[in-house]
């Protein structure tokens, strides 16, 4: 089959054949060895052989790189946790006030500089008019 694909080559582009061949005729049969049955066996042996490797380095490829993700998981869940136990605690510790609690309440925002003051939850601040007459009696 060589032999004529090289033959019609030379027909259709001689100056190209000369320039591959250099004018040289080239006997396809003896070029190409045919490997004996025992050859052909060894020859299938070692592609399948060759083909195993590459399969078995592709999945050594493929766990690696499934552990580091595996590793970067674990330390994403880790710091879920702890994370999510810190939200947790500051819950727990930060009191809620209920809608009763609120009705009864009046909040203010003041006319002063001051704005961040401790609160002392035993304490209260009362601001009441001092020129009505009902106030000298408070």
């Amino acid at each position: 089959m060589l032999q004529e694909y090289c033959q019609e080559y030379r027909k259709r582009y001689p100056d190209d054949f000369k320039k591959l061949f250099l004018d040289k005729e080239i006997n396809w049969e003896k070029s190409i060895k045919k490997p004996n049955g025992e050859e052909s066996k060894l020859l299938r042996d070692e592609r399948s052989d060759t083909k195993k490797d590459e399969t078995t380095n592709i999945i050594e490829l493929i766990r690696n790189s499934l552990d580091e993700k595996q590793l970067t998981i674990d330390k994403l869940v880790e710091e879920n946790n702890k994370l999510r136990s810190e939200l947790n605690s500051i819950k727990e510790s930060t009191h809620t006030i209920s809608n009763e609690e609120l009705k009864n309440m009046m909040f203010v925002k003041p006319n002063w500089k001051g704005r961040n003051f401790e609160i002392e939850n035993d304490l209260c601040f009362l601001l009441m008019p001092f020129r009505e007459p009902w106030s000298n009696s408070v």
